[in-house]
């Protein structure tokens, strides 16, 4: 780039140069021009003031006849006439020398002109020549280089570097295989205890809420999406739910039945499938199914599954053993209430299901079913204040247990109140009653 700079410099110069010595030249030729031209303008006044004078000396001659006097103006009037002639010739000489000049001048200012073109075409060839160096220059340098560390990376990556990387990569899919892992097991775990519970709610509710069934039909479109093949143990059970509370048994069934080939270890899969066969009705094939579920690992949802069959097959005994081995495993309320109802169905069973209802209470004192059935074991059994009281307890729980009473056992009640011999007791009792009336 210095050697553009530097020629670019002298031809600056050289032009420079020739614009300084035309412009003195210039102001020269226009002096020598002014100077004639004050000459000329001299002598034709000095013609003219001698002019005058002759006329004068002629008007004086005439009188005087100084002829010798005349001659000599005249004589001096044709030299300085010659002189003035010379003049004009030297002018018009100097006047087609400066048209000369001028020319010449011309044709240096278009050289000049010409030569700044091609001073700058110059530059700007010599510039691109060297853009195109320098880029040949980086190309064939970074071609090298690539060559150089590809050649140092095929001889010492693997040896040095490819080791660690391995070692860094597997780290890497490890963490992500735990991560993964947790966030699986983390979501089954939360399928799996929704689906439990659902599945324990099947007998005792028998319906759905609008919000769970809204979620199992997220669910089951998030399913419907996958193959077969990829459906995890919750997808399956998540498809018996869908299919057990559209009252399609049949279908919850196959369902489970092709779970179980996938997951033949898998006691909950039998539990759902004795589930659906009690819908069905077909009592002995869910007693099996609950049976190959106890085989493979036992648990309190599938006792009390298998306690309400065998109460609808009217084998108390079994049913209250399997009750009974539910309440080992996880004592919960509703399986001592099924225990109250299957002791009400066997004759002089009535203390037995009053201690069953009074666990369910100690268990769950929010719940107006285990007061409503204590109620009705006293009336039964001719208790009518203990009948009373727990109708009493059972209507604050729950306003709505005043029908099931108004219905099934008001008339006893007022009754036997009227029958009172004692007036506290008659009017405390009466009072109770026109409350369970809504009065």
């Amino acid at each position: 780039m210095d050697r553009v700079f530097l020629g670019e410099g002298f031809f600056i110069m050289m032009k420079n140069k020739f614009s300084v010595l035309s412009k003195i030249l210039v102001i020269m030729i226009f002096l020598s021009i002014a100077s004639f031209a004050d000459n000329k303008q001299n002598i034709n006044n000095e013609i003219n003031n001698i002019k005058i004078e002759l006329e004068k000396i002629k008007l004086i001659q005439q009188y005087e006849n100084k002829d010798s006097e005349i001659d000599k103006i005249e004589k001096r009037v044709k030299d300085l006439e010659t002189l003035l002639n010379k003049t004009n010739i030297n002018n018009n000489s100097i006047l087609k020398d400066l048209k000369k000049n001028d020319e010449l001048i011309i044709r240096q200012d278009i050289r000049i002109s010409d030569l700044n073109f091609y001073i700058g075409l110059y530059g700007v060839i010599v510039t691109i020549l060297l853009l195109l160096a320098s880029w040949g220059s980086y190309k064939l340098s970074s071609k090298e280089s690539s060559e150089l560390i590809k050649k140092w990376l095929d001889k010492k990556a693997d040896k040095e570097f490819q080791p660690k990387v391995d070692e860094y990569l597997k780290q890497i899919e490890e963490k992500s295989n735990v991560l993964f892992e947790k966030i699986d097991d983390e979501h089954q775990s939360y399928m799996a205890k929704r689906n439990s519970d659902l599945i324990a709610d099947l007998i005792a509710k028998e319906k759905l809420s609008d919000k769970d069934k809204k979620e199992l039909n997220k669910d089951v479109n998030n399913i419907d999406k996958k193959k077969e093949d990829e459906y995890t143990f919750n997808d399956w059970n998540t498809k018996f739910l869908e299919r057990y509370y559209a009252d399609d048994y049949e279908e919850a069934i196959k369902f489970t039945e092709k779970a179980i080939q996938i997951f033949p270890n898998n006691s909950d899969l039998y539990n759902n499938m004795g589930i659906a066969y009690r819908k069905l009705g077909k009592y002995n094939e869910a007693i099996k199914a609950y049976e190959k579920a106890i085989e493979i690992k036992a648990n309190d949802n599938i006792y009390y599954n298998m306690g309400i069959v065998y109460g609808e097959l009217e084998e108390y005994d079994k049913a209250i053993e399997a009750f009974e081995k539910a309440i080992e495993i996880n004592p919960k309320d509703d399986v001592y209430q099924n225990m109250g109802i299957t002791y009400l169905k066997q004759k002089n069973k009535e203390k037995k299901a009053i201690q069953a209802f009074e666990e369910a209470i100690k268990l769950n004192s929010k719940e107006a079913d285990s007061y409503l059935a204590l109620g009705d074991i006293y009336g039964g059994l001719g208790e009518y204040a203990n009948s009373l009281k727990y109708f009493e307890q059972a209507i604050e729980i729950d306003s709505k247990s005043i029908e099931y009473i108004q219905k099934n056992n008001l008339d006893t009640l007022r009754k036997w109140a009227e029958s009172l011999e004692n007036k506290v007791e008659k009017e405390d009792a009466l009072q109770t009653i026109q409350k369970l009336e809504g009065k």
